[in-house]
């Protein structure tokens, strides 16, 4: 549990922070100035150190064995039906190698995965993030836990990409060239669900306050950033939960975050349960149930929600501001671009006005190059654009 010395009547804290909530409850927290890329760390993340991991090298990581930071790699076992996958096994409990782990996988027809826990957070403004492991009176659980009406315990997201066989395996060349729809119908086959906005965010926001940076290829690495065709997806080198498969984190090669390969970089990710229309975002939580997409007039209806804030016309332009939504404070789109490579972000934003519902698709790829991270947004092509920078990642609810 935290203690906070200090002035907690700041104008970005909010009014239920009490030195008598931070006595009761574990907060870690990290908030920027909106102008330069690096934060402060706050609460019980003060004090706490984080450097990428590398091939050669173990970065510091003082959150790896604390919750919410703290996960678990699992295989998962594909369903042959459509019906629900089920969890195999633990990695942590086979005593196996990197390499054998993913030699059993490839061998019994398994998928790896990572289940987080659930966490709540509270985003006072909008450069501000806290979590905590626990339910804090005022915070909400993240969105990837938040389901149909029901709040999940934990969530899962495949530790890759997957190959063009729906195969979440490390060293393989992700899927391309399919639309959402067909991933989404892909890995529904294999009881895995095409994951979405929500998901993604729920890991960004742990990495936040973990690196205390909004510039990942700064403080991260690169990973693919040339060449303008995927790549092989590989992170079992890299030692840490973090960190770059290269010899410095400027290499063109493959990075992970919060234990996922690629996270931003290499190819584009579709998401599921989330498109854009007219400058708006519109998203979906009962992502288990979700097999079509709706149209123009029947996405009230099948549960959507539209966010309140516009996003910017921008063609490959650096984001400077995101979205701070009282209704979706987890959303982290586009508000407004003007910033530079550099700073508050450096991740660039393709979107438009487009009046047709768009696909979302996150993360960047090798065509942008130095402009990759886990901000860049692309929401101007339609929901049945495919092509050989549009990937995905996958999602599960095993029973």
């Amino acid at each position: 549990m935290g203690f906070y010395i200090g002035n907690l009547t700041s104008d970005w804290l909010p009014e239920f922070i009490t030195a008598e909530t931070l006595s009761r409850h574990t907060i870690y927290g990290v908030t920027f100035d909106g102008i330069t890329h690096t934060g402060n760390r706050l609460y019980d993340a003060e004090g706490k150190n984080w450097s990428p991991s590398s091939t050669s090298i173990i970065g510091a990581d003082h959150f790896r064995d604390l919750k919410p930071f703290k996960f678990k790699r699992c295989l998962m076992k594909p369903s042959t039906d459509g019906s629900k996958c089920t969890i195999d096994s633990y990695y942590d409990d086979l005593g196996l190698t990197p390499s054998e782990y993913n030699q059993k996988a490839i061998d019994e027809g398994l998928d790896r995965f990572i289940e987080y826990d659930v966490y709540y957070y509270s985003r006072p403004d909008a450069w501000t993030w806290l979590i905590s492991p626990d339910p804090v009176e005022g915070f909400l659980p993240c969105p990837a836990c938040v389901r149909g009406g029901k709040i999940l315990s934990k969530w899962y997201m495949g530790e890759f990409m997957p190959n063009s066989e729906y195969r979440i395996l490390d060293a393989q060349l992700p899927i391309i060239n399919a639309t959402n729809s067909a991933y989404r119908t892909g890995l529904r086959a294999k009881g895995y669900r095409l994951s979405d906005y929500a998901n993604y965010n729920s890991v960004l926001m742990l990495a936040l306050v973990k690196y205390a940076d909004l510039n990942f290829q700064l403080c991260l690495g690169n990973g693919w950033i040339s060449g303008k065709v995927r790549q092989i997806s590989s992170g079992d080198g890299i030692l840490g939960d973090d960190g770059y498969n290269g010899t410095t984190k400027d290499a063109n090669t493959s990075i992970k975050v919060m234990g996922i390969t690629d996270f931003y970089g290499n190819v584009w990710k579709n998401c599921d349960a989330t498109f854009a229309t007219s400058k708006h975002v519109y998203v979906n939580d009962d992502l288990d149930n979700i097999t079509e997409w709706p149209t123009i007039d029947t996405w009230e209806e099948m549960g959507y929600k539209m966010g309140n804030l516009e996003l910017p016309n921008s063609l490959n332009t650096y984001i400077k501001e995101i979205a701070y939504d009282s209704d979706f404070p987890w959303m982290t789109h586009p508000l407004t671009v003007g910033g530079t490579k550099d700073n508050p972000i450096g991740d660039t934003s393709f979107a438009n006005a487009n009046t047709k519902l768009c696909c979302i698709t996150l993360g960047g790829s090798a065509w942008i190059g130095t402009a990759n991270g886990p901000f860049c947004w692309v929401s101007g092509n339609v929901l049945t654009t495919s092509g050989t920078g549009l990937s995905c990642l996958a999602s599960a609810f095993p029973k």
